[in-house]
Formats: structure tokens, C-alpha cells, sequence
């Protein structure tokens, strides 16, 4: 027996995962590294990630995507979102990168999760980690797509820098 080619067969095989309401997520990374990523913010200060590609987009999905304000619409439901950092730090004096997201809740609140990366003091220094947390959206919500500065670190100043492709965040809806 052949296996199924072609566009039609694709075509079937996307409309079945969508009439299954099987979930796939939407995907966007940071298309250019952030040099001295929060070197101008201090303890609880954030930055928006920028340029942000939108790189898997699908539908029933849930969101929308403003490449020009680095924002992400949600539409009502449940959301698992993923927020993969990658960066280095070159300050010879700091040995703890400390983190944090603001995530989407409800209809304009917003829980803040943290992430602590330690690395090796007085080199260049790569560290990362993933900060992921599970929301209710309960009306249209304007996400700003960032990244701000924890408390528990003692990293301050230039030197850090946010890698380009590295750093992700995906969004899967898992129902209504």
C-alpha cells in the first residue's frame, strides 16, 4: 500500500488535528540577541523583548501577534505558556542571574513567576532555564512580551546579553 502525499492529504490531515481539537502551540522567538539586556532596570524592573518572531502561529490557537509592539492578544480559555530564556553574563562580579515573567490572568491581572540561573564568577558566563506557568484568560487580553529583573541576584549593570533563536515563548491552548 502507498502512503498518502500531496497537498490534499496534508490538508485533511490539518483539518482532522483541528476538528479533534488535538492542541498544537503557537511559538515566537527573539529574532536579534539583546545586548546589555536590563542593564537600565533595577530589582522588579522589566524589558520588552524585541524584534519577537512569530514562528508557528495555528489556528484555534487563541492568539494574535503585534510584531510591532511585541504583544499577544488572548481570546477567552485555558493557556500553558512557556517562557525559554538563554543568555550570558560577562560582569566578573555576579554569579546568580535572577528573573522574572508577569504572566496573563483572568481579564487584567497578572501573577508574577521567578527563575534563579546560577554561573561562574569573573568569565563569560552562559546560563538559561524555562519559567512556565498554566492561566485562565476570562476576556481579551493585551500580553506585552517580557523579561524582567528578580531579586534574588546580584547581577546588576551592562554585560548581560539575551540570545537571539534561544529564547522562546510558547503558548498552547488547552481548552476553554
Amino acid at each position: 500500500m502507498m502512503a498518502p502525499s500531496g497537498l490534499g492529504w496534508l490538508m485533511l490531515n490539518i483539518s482532522t488535528l483541528n476538528s479533534l481539537g488535538i492542541p498544537r502551540p503557537s511559538v515566537f522567538e527573539l529574532g536579534t540577541s539583546m545586548t546589555n539586556f536590563l542593564s537600565a532596570q533595577g530589582i522588579r524592573g522589566k524589558q520588552t523583548l524585541s524584534p519577537v518572531a512569530e514562528v508557528a502561529n495555528n489556528s484555534g490557537s487563541g492568539v494574535t501577534y503585534n510584531a510591532g509592539t511585541s504583544q499577544i492578544t488572548f481570546t477567552p480559555g485555558l493557556y500553558s505558556i512557556t517562557f525559554t530564556y538563554e543568555a550570558e553574563h560577562n560582569n566578573g562580579a555576579c554569579s546568580l542571574s535572577s528573573y522574572f515573567v508577569d504572566f496573563p490572568v483572568g481579564s487584567v491581572g497578572a501573577q508574577r513567576i521567578h527563575s534563579t540561573s546560577s554561573h561562574n564568577t569573573g568569565v563569560l558566563s552562559n546560563h538559561g532555564g524555562n519559567i512556565i506557568y498554566t492561566t485562565r484568560i476570562t476576556s481579551n487580553f493585551v500580553w506585552t512580551i517580557q523579561l524582567g529583573r528578580g531579586q534574588s541576584g546580584n547581577c546588576l549593570g551592562t554585560g548581560n546579553t539575551l540570545f537571539q533563536k534561544s529564547t522562546q515563548i510558547s503558548i498552547l491552548r488547552i481548552g476553554n
